[in-house]
């Protein structure tokens, strides 16, 4: 009679093996109910197997999914609890109403916040922008908030933060990052911009050495007048920065004629506040004079693409010949040259979810 085999006679490896196909960590955690041969193998292969919260269907449940459409998408999953049978988390990205993070409650019914262990995050997406749900605020206190996720993120190579207020915090030093992404949206400023906030200055004259590429996308923020002070700072903090994409949405400056916009006044620079790694300069958005082109472009002498709004005034070739002579650009469809600057960087440094986990699908 020919022996019966079970899942459990395959080698330790292959069921280890079969169950990382199983993506939906909360459907592994489930799993561990059926036996207690389950259970144990399935406890070891959430604590040794990497595993992502980036879509609904890395934790949720096909029923969950489905009625929290019908309301309003209110499925809470505790991240806490999944972190202490599941520790190796390496994408997360914050989704309002989805997630809970109180670690417990005390004696007088209180909620308690704590800093999630996070010790092998690589790719960190937080929305904090003001939620109202009902007609009330979704998250009172977005301060807490952060600090829960900054407690313990060292390993982390891609941060991506949306914003819409300034926040009190010390921002830890960020020594792997690789990308930083922020956003910052003031809808309810306009039309009169704002300053860039103060945290957001904060992040980038942080010590970020290993940082190398850098993306703003602002509404209606005022990065004008901050943008040439902050890539100084880039030059001390990150000085192998390769890349600076802003993008501006605001029609502020669109309405003046490029002579009647405010000059800058250009001082020399020392060589240590230029940006000799940067390859890649894309500023969209908004209309900015040739004095602070001059300003910019005095900081990147070994830029190789430059993008910029088709209105930009075209004397700015005059300027990209002057300081940085292998610049590549064209004012008129500046698209053809980010796609370029892609495959280049593609082809000198990998794809992006091979360098450093830049994109959630990775």
């Amino acid at each position: 009679m020919t022996e019966t085999k079970t899942f459990f006679d395959l080698p330790d490896t292959i069921q280890l093996k079969i169950l990382s196909y199983i993506t939906n960590i909360r459907e592994k955690i489930r799993l561990a109910s059926v036996s207690s041969q389950f259970y144990h193998l399935v406890s070891e292969a959430c604590r040794t197997q990497n595993y992502k919260l980036v879509n609904l269907s890395d934790f949720m449940y096909a029923g969950e999914i489905e009625k929290g459409a019908e309301n309003h998408g209110t499925v809470f999953v505790n991240l806490h609890t999944l972190l202490r049978f599941a520790p190796r988390l390496t994408h997360f990205v914050d989704k309002i109403y989805h997630f809970d993070y109180e670690a417990h409650v005390d004696s007088d019914n209180k909620k308690i916040r704590e800093p999630l262990p996070l010790p092998h995050i690589k790719y960190l997406a937080i929305d904090l922008c003001q939620f109202y749900f009902f007609g009330k605020p979704y998250e009172p206190s977005f301060e807490q908030k952060l600090s829960i996720f900054f407690a313990d993120i060292s390993s982390v190579l891609t941060l991506d933060i949306r914003i819409d207020r300034d926040y009190k915090i010390n921002f830890p030093n960020f020594h792997n990052l690789k990308a930083l992404r922020l956003a910052y949206y003031a809808n309810d400023r306009w039309p009169r911009l704002v300053p860039v906030p103060p945290s957001m200055l904060r992040i980038v004259s942080g010590r970020l050495p290993c940082l190398e590429e850098f993306e703003l996308t602002s509404h209606y923020i005022d990065i004008y007048n901050n943008l040439p002070g902050m890539m100084t700072d880039f030059a001390i903090s990150s000085p192998n920065l390769r890349s600076i994409k802003v993008t501006q949405h605001s029609t502020y400056h669109h309405d003046f004629p490029d002579d009647m916009l405010p000059e800058y006044h250009v001082v020399p620079y020392t060589e240590n506040q230029k940006l000799f790694h940067l390859e890649y300069l894309d500023l969209r958005g908004a209309v900015f004079p040739l004095s602070f082109w001059e300003k910019l472009l005095m900081l990147v002498p070994n830029l190789k693409y430059l993008v910029c709004n088709p209105s930009t005034n075209k004397n700015i070739t005059r300027l990209a010949a002057r300081f940085c002579r292998q610049a590549k650009y064209n004012i008129e469809r500046p698209f053809e040259i980010e796609d370029e600057y892609r495959h280049y960087t593609q082809r000198t440094h990998g794809f992006n979810n091979q360098r450093y986990l830049y994109s959630i699908e990775n």
